[in-house]
C-alpha cells in the first residue's frame, strides 16, 4: 500500500520533500522556460510563496552529482520532458537569510557565510578537480580567491557551473532597516563588499539564478552594469510560484481520497466530495487567493494563492478536522511587523504613512510598477507602492489606462492594512478594545446594535485629528474598516457587490466558529456636506434604506447569512457627526 503524502509544513529541500514523500505541487514544467529566456536571471516574489523550495528542485534537477534524478522526478511533468541539461551543472548555492549581521562584522560574516559554502561545494565536487586545486580553494581565505581558483580549472576542463541565491536581499534588507542607509550603501555602491560579490559571479557562473522580495538590493549592486534578466514580472512565470485553484482543488482531493479530510458539512451531515471542496475552496479563497504578477496574464491566468497559507489552513483541517480558528497564519505576524517597519522613518511629511492609509480605507490605488529603484527612492510615495506590490501586500486588479489598479489581495492582507490603521486611530483617540468587545457580543448573539454603531459613531466625532485626516465619506469608511474588522465574531466584507451595487460594509456573523450568534448586518453609510439641507438629508436617508431593501433580498447576500437575522443598518453623517443611525 502506497505511504500517504504529508503536507510539505517547512519544508524548503527538495531531496527531504521526495525522500520523505510528501505531497509535491509539480513545476517543473517552469524549468524550461527558464532556459529559454536567459541564463541569468531574477525572481522577486512575496515571502511565503515557494521559493526556497523551488529553488532546491531546480539545483537538485541540474546537478551533476545526483544519482537520483530519474528516481526524484519520477511522475512529474519533466520526466516525460527532460532537458538535454539535466545533471550536467556543478551548483554553488546560498542562503544569504543565513548571514549575521552583526554591525562591526558586516563584511567578516560575510565572507566567513561564503567560504563555508563553497567549501562545501569543494568537498561536493572534489573527484572533479585536482589535488592542488582542492587544497588552494579550501586554504583560501576569501569567497573571491575560492571562487577564481575553482573556476579556473572548471573553464580548463569544460564544466559548467550554476550559482543559486535565495534571499538575495534578506542580508542587505535587514542591515537598511536596523543599521541605516549609510552602512547599506558603503556595502552595495563603489567598491562595497557586498556588490564587489556580486560583480565576480557573472563571468565564473554559466548560469546564475537569485530570488528574494525586493527590487532595491539589485538596483543599488547593479549600477552599471546588467547582472541577470528580471522576470519578475514576466508573464511566462505569472504562476510559477503559489498555487493556482486547480492546484489546490487536487490537494484538497488527494486528502478525501487518503481519508484524512471527511466529507461531512459543518453540523456532520455526509456531503459529496465536490460539495467538500467547493466548501473548503468557498473559505481558503477570500483569505489566501488573488494573487496576479503579470499585467499580460490578469483575467487569462487563475489568480494564485499563497501556498504557505493554504498548507496552513489544510494542516488544521486534518489535524483538528475543523478550519483554524484565526484564518490568517500567524507567522504573517512577521510581516506585519515589516510593514510597520517600512513607515517609521516617517518623521516628518508622513508620505509613506499616508499611502499606506489611502489604500487601507480605499481597497485600492491606481499606479505603475517600478522593476528597480534605489533604496534613496522609497520616500517616494510611488516607488512605496511598488515596493508594497513586491512584498504581496497588493496585487495586480486591472489596468486603467496607463495604470495598473493595484488591490488588497485578500483578507490576510487586509487584515494588516486594518490592524495597522486601528493602531494609528488608537494612538489619537483611544478606544476601550474590551467595550468594544463586549458590544460585537451583543450584536451578534442578542441584535442589539444601537451600542455598537453608537460607541464608533461618537468615538469618531470625538476626535477631530481623526476627521480632519482624512476627507469625506472615506475616511469615515476607513475608521469603520479597522474597527468593524476587529471582532472575530463576524466576517466583515468591504463594499460586497448585492443585486448590482455595492453595499458598505456586510457584517456576517462566523456560525461556523461560533454556532451560538444569530444576528448579521448590512450597513450602508451616507454623508452629507456641511451645508446639506434637510431636504437633502431626507433624500440621503430615503436613499440608504432603498439600497438596504434592496441589497438584504439579494440571493447571495440571503445565502451567505442563512441561519442569522440580517439586519439592514444606515448611519448618516455630516461634518463627521451621525446625525442619525437607524434600522430599516
Amino acid at each position: 500500500m502506497e505511504a500517504i503524502k504529508r503536507l510539505p509544513i517547512g519544508i524548503s529541500d527538495f531531496k527531504t520533500l521526495q525522500r520523505s514523500q510528501k505531497y509535491f505541487v509539480d513545476k517543473t514544467m517552469y524549468l524550461p522556460l527558464l532556459e529559454k529566456i536567459s541564463n541569468f536571471l531574477f525572481l522577486i516574489r512575496p515571502r511565503r510563496f515557494g521559493k526556497s523550495l523551488f529553488l532546491s528542485m531546480v539545483a537538485d534537477y541540474f546537478d551533476c552529482a545526483n544519482k537520483d534524478i530519474e528516481k526524484e522526478y519520477q511522475g512529474t511533468w519533466i520526466e516525460t520532458h527532460p532537458l538535454e541539461s539535466k545533471g550536467k551543472f556543478q551548483i554553488l548555492q546560498f542562503d544569504f537569510s543565513q548571514v549575521l549581521d552583526r554591525v562591526e562584522n558586516l563584511e567578516v560574516d560575510f565572507n566567513t557565510y561564503c567560504c563555508s559554502c563553497l567549501n562545501q561545494f569543494v568537498q561536493k565536487y572534489q573527484n572533479y578537480y585536482t589535488k592542488d586545486t582542492v587544497e588552494w580553494a579550501l586554504a583560501a581565505t576569501t569567497s573571491k580567491d575560492k571562487i577564481n581558483i575553482l573556476s579556473k580549472e572548471a573553464k580548463e576542463r569544460g564544466y559548467h557551473l550554476y550559482l543559486i541565491i535565495d534571499e538575495y536581499d534578506n542580508f542587505t534588507n535587514t542591515v537598511l532597516n536596523e543599521l541605516g542607509e549609510d552602512t547599506y550603501h558603503n556595502m552595495t555602491h563603489s567598491s562595497g563588499f557586498y556588490r564587489n560579490a556580486f560583480k565576480i559571479f557573472k563571468p565564473n557562473f554559466e548560469r546564475i539564478l537569485f530570488m528574494g522580495v525586493s527590487p532595491i538590493t539589485l538596483n543599488d549592486l547593479t549600477s552599471g552594469f546588467n547582472i541577470a534578466t528580471n522576470i519578475s514580472l514576466h508573464p511566462w512565470f505569472n504562476m510559477m510560484l503559489g498555487f493556482s485553484e486547480e492546484e489546490v482543488r487536487q490537494m484538497i482531493s488527494y486528502y478525501i481520497s487518503v481519508g484524512l479530510i471527511k466529507t461531512n458539512d459543518t453540523i456532520g451531515v455526509t456531503i459529496s466530495e465536490d460539495e467538500k471542496i467547493n466548501a473548503i475552496i468557498a473559505e481558503m479563497k477570500p483569505w489566501y487567493d488573488n494573487y496576479c504578477f503579470s499585467e499580460d496574464r490578469y483575467n487569462i491566468d487563475p489568480s494564485m494563492y499563497n501556498s504557505n497559507m493554504v498548507l496552513y489552513y489544510l494542516n488544521n483541517l486534518i489535524t483538528t478536522g475543523k478550519a483554524p480558528k484565526e484564518m490568517a497564519d500567524p507567522s504573517c505576524r512577521t510581516d506585519y511587523a515589516k510593514l510597520k517597519n517600512l513607515v517609521r522613518l516617517d518623521h516628518l511629511d508622513g508620505d509613506r504613512k499616508g499611502v499606506l492609509m489611502k489604500i487601507a480605507e480605499k481597497g485600492f490605488i491606481d499606479a505603475s510598477i517600478a522593476d528597480s529603484f534605489a533604496a534613496e527612492e522609497v520616500m517616494n510615495p510611488d516607488r512605496f507602492v511598488s515596493l508594497l506590490y513586491y512584498y504581496g501586500m497588493l496585487t495586480i486588479g486591472g489596468t486603467d489606462l496607463d495604470a495598473l489598479h493595484l488591490v488588497i489581495p485578500n483578507n490576510t492582507i487586509r487584515k494588516m492594512y486594518y490592524d495597522f490603521l486601528v493602531e494609528q486611530f488608537q494612538t489619537l483617540h483611544s478606544l476601550d478594545l474590551n467595550d468594544l468587545s463586549a458590544m460585537y457580543r451583543k450584536a451578534a448573539q442578542e441584535g442589539e446594535w444601537q451600542p455598537l454603531f453608537e460607541y464608533l459613531s461618537s468615538s469618531y466625532w470625538k476626535d477631530s485629528s481623526i476627521r480632519d485626516g482624512i476627507q469625506g465619506e472615506r475616511n469615515i469608511q476607513g475608521y469603520f474598516n479597522a474597527y468593524l474588522h476587529l471582532s472575530k465574531l463576524f466576517i466583515a466584507h468591504p463594499e460586497i457587490e448585492a443585486n448590482h451595487g455595492y453595499c458598505d460594509f456586510f457584517l456576517l456573523a462566523d456560525t461556523k466558529k461560533f454556532s451560538t450568534l444569530r444576528h448579521s448586518y448590512i450597513i450602508e453609510l451616507k454623508y452629507l456636506p456641511s451645508k446639506a439641507t434637510d431636504r437633502e438629508a431626507k433624500i440621503a436617508k430615503e436613499q440608504a434604506v432603498e439600497q438596504l431593501n434592496k441589497y438584504i433580498t439579494d440571493t447571495n447576500i440571503q445565502s451567505l447569512s442563512a441561519g442569522t437575522q440580517l439586519h439592514g443598518i444606515y448611519l448618516i453623517f455630516q461634518q463627521g457627526n451621525a446625525t442619525e443611525i437607524g434600522e430599516i
